[in-house]
């Protein structure tokens, strides 16, 4: 394909269509989270508070925010979103005085951006966006004393029914920590990737990162027209190109999985140091549940709770509140007698499961049986078009991907046993020392970057933001 083809194809607009699918997500997000902000200082915080500039300040942000993302979104999800930031609002508010009764909300800060934490914080807190997943943080001010302190909340919306990931951490935490490699594999095919486009479209070389990106999603198919026939992917000369996309990615998928199960099983093997090493990285990296004291002259980290909402404004809101410091997850990894063991899902190419053979105790305190539990899983992914996107994996709950498990998620084994997944069977417990458990850069129309935005988005009148929050609260159920 000639360079002027290539530019017509991908870098001019395109007919008025609407743009779905996984580029609405930041769209949808930036809706729910900046009305929960919003519905937070407007509805339930003092006028005191409410009035004061700082969370003027924050209403500001938001409202700007809040314009940027709502024309994006089709009517009937701009109003599920609306319904889930009211409820969250109420929620966090319910939240916050059963937490915390000596104390009254007096601040609140959209700290969605790295650096964000630390800043609403005043650098009492430092938790990088990758480590900490929190979307708003709240200043909570003593009733008598009048000392600030402060609390996190990560915001989880979804239509259905299901729960959602605790986070989206960067594996470089893990290589790191744990000196796995993933971000040297997730490199490797990226470069790969690239240069099997560039061979195909001399013209993406020129590209910047951000245009880049937005060519993957429709060569790939992740980023499609709601009329289909119009999509990228559907012209007979990327249907081959799609099917390669699709095995490379794969391809990257199960090496990543293999190498970070290979590499964590060895570290648990190692004796009980690599096995407490694995489980306090999970505990802090992947819970934030650490509840270790934190070095001297380090800011320690902030503790936050998962706000989930569920539902649509047809059938009703819903919302749950975790604490992942008090998780069953947490105790089970805090747990000395505890066993973990880390392993390939048994279906797809890109989930790893998390296990732990938990000790089953009679009446005086003896160990009777291990029980294996499935604490969550981890999902190889990037964050948004692979081949140029840095890796986030998903930390899931149990049963999020789907798969057909049977006795996958709890085995009980005898007194000085444990479940092994590989071999379908009971096996004796390791000993203590030995735990084997284991476009250049100007804007360029038609791709979403630059003046004129994305193709076939007509530019179009949404409810402002503090009129949008005042009106009917969410439909109970």
């Amino acid at each position: 394909m000639k360079l002027y083809e290539f530019k017509q194809l991908f870098l001019e607009k395109k007919p008025d269509t609407k743009v779905s699918g996984q580029g609405t997500q930041a769209f949808v997000g930036a809706v729910s989270e900046t009305i929960a902000a919003g519905a937070l200082i407007h509805h339930h915080l003092h006028p005191k508070h409410a009035k004061s500039d700082l969370n003027q300040d924050t209403m500001k942000k938001v409202k700007a925010s809040y314009e940027a993302a709502a024309g994006k979104l089709d009517p009937e999800d701009l109003e599920n979103r609306r319904q889930h930031g009211l409820e969250q609002a109420k929620k966090i508010k319910s939240h916050m005085d059963e937490m915390y009764p000596d104390h009254e909300i007096s601040e609140v800060h959209h700290t969605n951006i790295d650096g964000a934490i630390e800043r609403a914080t005043k650098g009492k807190h430092k938790d990088s966006g990758l480590v900490n997943p929190s979307d708003l943080t709240v200043g909570l001010r003593h009733k008598k004393t009048g000392e600030t302190m402060f609390h996190g909340i990560s915001l989880k919306s979804t239509k259905g029914k299901g729960d959602i990931g605790f986070k989206n951490p960067s594996p470089k935490h893990m290589d790191e920590n744990l000196g796995t490699d993933t971000i040297g594999h997730w490199k490797e095919a990226h470069d790969v990737l690239n240069k099997h486009i560039d061979k195909l479209h001399p013209g993406f070389s020129t590209l910047t990162n951000d245009h880049k990106k937005e060519v993957i999603r429709k060569l790939s198919g992740n980023r499609i027209n709601t009329d289909k026939t119009k999509a990228v992917m559907n012209k007979p000369e990327h249907v081959k190109f799609h099917e390669d996309y699709n095995k490379i990615k794969d391809k990257t998928h199960a090496k990543i999985r293999d190498h970070i199960v290979n590499h964590l099983t060895k570290t648990i093997n190692s004796g009980s140091e690599g096995h407490e090493k694995v489980k306090k990285f999970l505990l802090n990296n992947y819970l934030n549940a650490s509840k270790d004291e934190n070095k001297e002259g380090e800011a320690p980290p902030m503790p936050y709770s998962k706000v989930t909402t569920n539902g649509t404004a047809k059938t009703g809101v819903t919302s749950k509140v975790e604490l992942p410091h008090e998780s069953k997850v947490a105790n089970i990894l805090r747990d000395p007698e505890s066993r973990l063991e880390v392993s390939k899902a048994p279906t797809g190419n890109k989930y790893i499961h998390y296990h732990a053979h938990v000790p089953q105790k009679d009446a005086n305190g003896a160990i009777t049986g291990h029980k294996r539990v499935h604490l969550f899983s981890e999902q190889v992914k990037t964050s948004s078009a692979f081949g140029n996107s840095s890796p986030r994996h998903n930390i899931q709950p149990p049963g999020k991907e789907k798969l057909e498990e049977s006795n996958e998620l709890s085995q009980s084994c005898g007194a000085g046993m444990y479940w092994c997944n590989t071999d379908k069977k009971c096996k004796p417990m390791p000993k203590e020392d030995a735990p084997t458990m284991a476009a250049g850069t100007g804007a360029i129309a038609g791709i979403g970057v630059g003046a004129q935005g994305e193709p076939g988005i007509k530019k179009k009148r949404v409810p402002g933001l503090i009129s949008f929050m005042s009106r009917k609260g969410p439909k109970a159920t």
